[in-house]
């Protein structure tokens, strides 16, 4: 008995050239080789079964077409508008954060509209001669707060260096532009962070983008000092970064009582970090990654969320704290 022929609509499972069964008629063979080299490259077969396949087009990941520091004309209430990418954010879409010309506002701006127009381009050579403060945008702009009387009067010539963040080197006198009370030096410096040691003593962590340059008196650069120890430089850390509202009032580390005495929620000790205001035992040992510590510290305080109930406690006992007068300890004193 002559074996059965095989089945011409079968297709072979598990072939990963997606050649044509050798069983098929040459000219349907040929056909189906030519529909599979005219297939676009961003196509996909993906086999679901022996007979069965579905197409998935994966679309190809957004470029930027401009880096930071690139002179550029954004798009914004209906005017373009001259300024310097000071940001590059690519997600599902690409937004450039812009610095407008007049040095202390910025944006950010979708490269692309929805209906495919651009939005930001690159700007003419002419343009980037002579810049006024008025070229920037009137409206609806998040401002970046002027340092000084000076620096008011006379921004720094629009260039590259003054929003990309080369200006921001150790010893630079620098200034939080969504806080004008954070002032200070900075000292240090991560991938996308710059360590500033501020007027009051603490040390925080701000990206450059957040940064305007500002000029501090004497007085206030010789407060200026990243400790030396890593006790005290735990301590700056942490005075630095604990901040949060509860019953009206915005708390710190370092908060004062009704009589004005002023006291610190969590205090640092030789080996570890004690909550001041929580006498069961809540403790952490400064052998602890400091990234870790701070975020152990937030979450104890509510900083992070307010609805742990160590959070609740906390915060209840701040605000007894903070309407009573003080009971120094030995860390504290």
């Amino acid at each position: 008995v002559a074996p059965a022929a095989a089945c011409p609509t079968r297709r072979r499972v598990g072939n990963p050239t997606n050649e044509a069964p050798a069983s098929l008629p040459e000219a349907v063979a040929a056909a189906l080789k030519r529909r599979r080299e005219q297939q676009p490259d961003a196509t996909i077969i993906v086999p679901e079964g022996p007979r069965t396949r579905k197409r998935v087009r994966v679309a190809p990941p957004p470029v930027a077409e401009f880096a930071v520091g690139a002179e550029v004309e954004a798009l914004w209430e209906g005017k373009w508008y001259p300024g310097v990418v000071a940001e590059v954010v690519v997600e599902l879409e690409v937004y450039y954060e812009i610095a407008w010309a007049d040095g202390y506002y910025q944006n950010r701006i979708r490269a692309v509209s929805r209906s495919g127009e651009k939005l930001v381009r690159r700007r003419a050579p002419a343009a980037a001669v002579s810049l006024p403060a008025a070229a920037a945008p009137a409206l609806k702009r998040r401002r970046q707060q002027p340092t000084s009387a000076v620096v008011a009067a006379a921004p720094p010539p629009l260039r590259a260096a003054a929003v990309t963040g080369d200006w921001c080197v150790v010893g630079t006198h620098v200034e939080d532009s969504d806080d004008a009370t954070v002032r200070g030096v900075i000292t240090g410096y991560t991938t996308g962070w710059r360590e500033v040691a501020t007027t009051t003593g603490s040390v925080v962590m701000i990206r450059p983008s957040k940064l305007t340059r500002t000029t501090l008196t004497d007085e206030e650069t010789a407060r200026c000092v990243r400790p030396a120890s890593h006790k005290d430089y735990v301590q700056a850390r942490i005075d630095g970064l604990v901040r949060f509202s509860h019953g009206g009032r915005e708390f710190k580390n370092r908060f004062t009582c009704a009589d004005g005495t002023e006291r610190r929620q969590f205090v640092v000790t030789a080996t570890h970090v004690r909550c001041a205001l929580c006498p069961d035992g809540w403790s952490w040992s400064l052998e602890t990654d400091i990234l870790m510590l701070l975020e152990n510290l937030k979450n104890h305080c509510g900083q992070t969320s307010g609805q742990r109930p160590s959070a609740q406690l906390h915060r209840e006992r701040l605000a007894s704290a903070a309407a009573a007068p003080p009971v120094a300890t030995t860390d504290e004193a």
